[in-house]
């Protein structure tokens, strides 16, 4: 007589989103009565088809990626001696940019000299986001004013390799 394995039963898994780190964001843990073990894989499109490469900031193909975007992924329970193996539904796994923010200096009031002036931004270029133990600086363009009267000044940041960052 043969014994076959039987199912697990549904395994839940819940979608996240988390803000950029710059290291690898893993999935919510998945959940089943059985306690079981699981391995996760991560996609880059809604039907799991498209494995994360080290273009998202992946180690590998279908490992946890790193870079901002919008990412899904599947648990797959290992297979025991009572349990076949079962996997979770496709879910969304978004990972968003991390806000910069701009450090206006104290000075907002300042002496008419002919030029252009706006606030300092100190320090400058601001510390963006680490990656690989390098952390990446964003330059700060910002809105000045030549004549007498009072002004508001705006800030805008350089871009950031992979969306990873946004002021």
């Amino acid at each position: 007589a043969t014994v076959n394995r039987i199912s697990p039963g549904e395994i839940g898994l819940n979608p996240k989103t988390a803000t950029y780190t710059g290291s690898a964001i893993s999935a919510n843990a998945a959940t089943n009565s059985n306690n079981l073990t699981y391995t996760y894989t991560y996609y880059t499109n809604s039907d799991c088809t498209t494995k994360t490469s080290t273009a998202t900031g992946a180690a590998s193909a279908g490992e946890a990626p790193i870079d901002a975007g919008e990412y899904y992924v599947k648990a797959v329970s290992d297979q025991t001696g009572v349990y076949r193996s079962a996997s979770s539904s496709c879910v969304s796994h978004k990972i968003k940019p991390k806000d910069i923010s701009v450090p206006w200096s104290s000075t907002v009031s300042l002496t008419y000299n002919g030029g252009a002036q706006a606030p300092a931004i100190n320090p400058h270029p601001v510390d963006g986001v680490t990656v690989n133990n390098v952390t990446e600086k964003i330059t700060i363009n910002k809105t000045t004013a030549t004549d007498v009267g009072s002004y508001t000044s705006t800030a805008s940041c350089s871009s950031v390799a992979n969306n990873r960052a946004k002021c």
